[in-house]
């Protein structure tokens, strides 16, 4: 290796004209593709992160105030649904799986 510095050049850089170049057709396809998996992931994520957070809070709820007690709303809710899942049952289906 030599310790030489390289010189400049006298040129100078000069932009070109840009020529519309042809993009292949299955590179937007491909790009938009992961574009939109990207938005996927990102939308199960976010999803999943909610349903924590809010299951989260239930259960502080549940601990904090309810003290390990069901929400007499819930019951209500079950009632209804036990009624109306007896009206509504397919054959061979649970019916006996509602409990409150």
């Amino acid at each position: 290796m030599s310790n030489q510095k390289k010189r400049p050049t006298s040129r100078k850089l000069v932009p070109t004209k840009s020529t519309d170049s042809v993009v292949p057709a299955d590179l937007l396809t491909d790009l938009r593709a992961l574009i939109e998996q990207a938005r996927d992931a990102t939308a199960r994520a976010v999803n999943s992160a909610l349903v924590l957070v809010y299951w989260s809070i239930g259960d502080r709820i549940r601990r904090d105030i309810l003290k390990n007690k069901r929400a007499d709303y819930g019951e209500q809710i079950l009632r209804h649904c036990r009624q109306n899942w007896s009206r509504n049952t397919v054959r061979g289906s649970a019916s006996g799986t509602w409990r409150g």
